[in-house]
């Protein structure tokens, strides 16, 4: 009876325990769960509530400064800031714009740009890759996407040969890549692209664009993002014409 009981208690000590590390680790998950949520939220909201200051900031330093609002990276693409609706005709008139890419949210572009809607209306496409501002860096997915994408409106003769040219657009053109300030977002995407078409290392990419468009911004996510993408799309076409 004592040899019982000493195992119903030490059992029903265990199992109190074992339930107690339960509970904890639950509490302690949730914890975490919550503080992720409440950080992205933060996030979010201060994109959200920075925008249209940040946006006017941009607006007044290209007046007052020698920045400009976009800039022509080379022949086919074109790396800017939020194209305004009055702009819309100017870009394809003047630049043969013919295609824009969009690393904005649906908030930033409601009430002073085209989305895409309103650029199907001028006979132009249009692809949206949001990405929080600020925090954010594009995801891989969203690199290759729009690398393809802007594939697409190349003339064949220098098309990117490693990516498929399905849907390829029969008349080229420029490709305007944007996002709010054309500084982080966009610059991720145009890198990318530099590299996958002409066989670049991240760093000759980016000079490539501050020789363009001088006050580009990329922090750590953005450099991260970009010598993945190097590493996974660029690198091995590299090594299979160096094999060759």
């Amino acid at each position: 009876m004592y040899i019982n009981n000493n195992f119903t208690f030490y059992f029903c000590s265990f199992q109190s325990k074992n339930a107690t590390n339960v509970a904890r680790y639950r509490l302690i998950k949730y914890i975490s769960i919550d503080k992720t949520f409440s950080f992205n939220s933060n996030k979010t909201m201060f994109a959200r509530v920075s925008f249209y200051p940040t946006l006017f900031y941009n607006v007044l330093m290209e007046r007052i400064t020698a920045r400009r609002w976009y800039d022509r990276i080379d022949d086919n693409v074109i790396l800017g800031a939020l194209p305004f609706r009055s702009m819309a005709s100017d870009l394809i008139k003047n630049e043969n714009v013919k295609a824009v890419v969009s690393m904005n949210e649906d908030y930033e572009l409601w009430l002073f740009s085209n989305n895409s809607e309103k650029w199907k209306e001028h006979n132009v496409e249009f692809l949206q890759l949001a990405t929080t501002d600020i925090f954010e860096s594009p995801c891989q997915n969203k690199l290759q996407t729009g690398v393809q994408f802007i594939n697409r409106f190349l003339p064949k003769s220098s098309c990117i040969s490693s990516l498929s040219h399905e849907n390829a657009n029969d008349t080229p053109g420029t490709v305007y890549v944007h996002c709010k300030a054309g500084r982080t977002r966009s610059a991720t995407l145009v890198g990318c692209y530099l590299m996958h078409r002409n066989g670049w290392s991240p760093e000759r990419a980016v000079e490539h664009m501050k020789n363009c468009r001088p006050h580009i911004l990329l922090h750590r996510k953005q450099w991260e993002a970009l010598r993945l993408y190097h590493n996974e799309n660029v690198k091995p076409n590299l090594n299979n014409k160096n094999a060759m």
